[in-house]
């Protein structure tokens, strides 16, 4: 080989009679670059085999490079499972946290509606009371609940709304009575919580349908209001035993109130309870 051709693929010229190429099978200690003495008539041979074997360790090099990317490729995803399933450990861990200590999750009724257990429950109501404001509220509200309020239409509308009151579901009237539900919060289902139904005569405050707030699927929430006459009406109140599930309240109370012209002022004056049908 001439020494111009040597110089093109990074190879030193070789004197007469001596090769800088190593022999790896013969001279496996040698290092690379070394020089030996070989017969000239290896030369040739000798420098072939070398070349041959760099390009050899070049794929093999390339070879190695793929194959450490991919490992690193594959020590990242698996670092990133890792973290990912710390996190859902994490989040599962307090979800199940909130659904152990949460009051309305789950059996446990921690809030029993125990003046409902009297046939005659005392009255709370009093002539001439001011509307009561809304309670205050701590927890975030989803935007899209209040959206689906109802909007004010009756002065009472207004007057519960000044008061903080979110307007839930229809009105009702006749008689020259109406009865209006309102709510300070909401679940995140938009179910109402602390909510109170109001009851006014002739665009008089007369009294509420609870002497407490109310939250959906408790004991003692208001379902429903009907109107008997000008002086009585029946609401009904969903009641929970310890072991029953929040769908499926196991009985129901029916209270029945008196309209009173003094004031005028809504009074209990009956209760009963029945099991619902399942």
């Amino acid at each position: 080989m001439r020494a111009e051709d040597a110089s093109g693929i990074g190879l030193k010229p070789i004197p007469q009679g001596h090769s800088n190429v190593v022999d790896f099978m013969t001279q496996p200690y040698l290092s690379v670059g070394e020089q030996i003495d070989v017969p000239r008539e290896w030369t040739c041979h000798r420098r072939l085999m070398a070349l041959r074997r760099f390009q050899r360790t070049r794929r093999s090099s390339a070879v190695a490079d793929r194959a450490g990317a991919i490992i690193m490729v594959y020590r990242g995803v698996a670092r990133q499972g890792v973290r990912m399933m710390s996190m859902l450990v994490r989040s599962t861990s307090l979800f199940i946290a909130i659904l152990a200590c949460h009051h309305d999750i789950g059996y446990s009724q921690v809030r029993v509606a125990s003046w409902l257990d009297h046939s005659k429950p005392d009255s709370w109501n009093k002539p001439n009371s001011p509307l009561p404001a809304a309670p205050s509220v701590r927890e975030y509200i989803d935007a899209r609940c209040r959206e689906s309020a109802r909007p004010p239409e009756l002065p009472e509308d207004k007057r519960l709304r000044d008061q903080g009151w979110d307007l839930i579901g229809p009105y009702q009237g006749g008689w020259q009575i109406v009865v209006i539900r309102g709510t300070a919060s909401y679940d995140g289902m938009c179910r109402p919580l602390r909510y109170q139904g109001f009851v006014f005569v002739r665009g008089v405050f007369a009294g509420t349908l609870s002497p407490q707030a109310m939250d959906s699927r408790a004991d003692g929430a208001l379902v429903q209001v009907s109107l008997q006459s000008s002086g009585r009406l029946t609401a009904e109140y969903v009641r929970y035993s310890a072991t029953d599930p929040l769908c499926c309240p196991s009985r129901t109370t029916s209270l029945v109130f008196d309209i009173a012209t003094d004031g005028p002022v809504l009074r209990p004056l009956s209760s009963s309870t029945s099991p619902n049908m399942r």
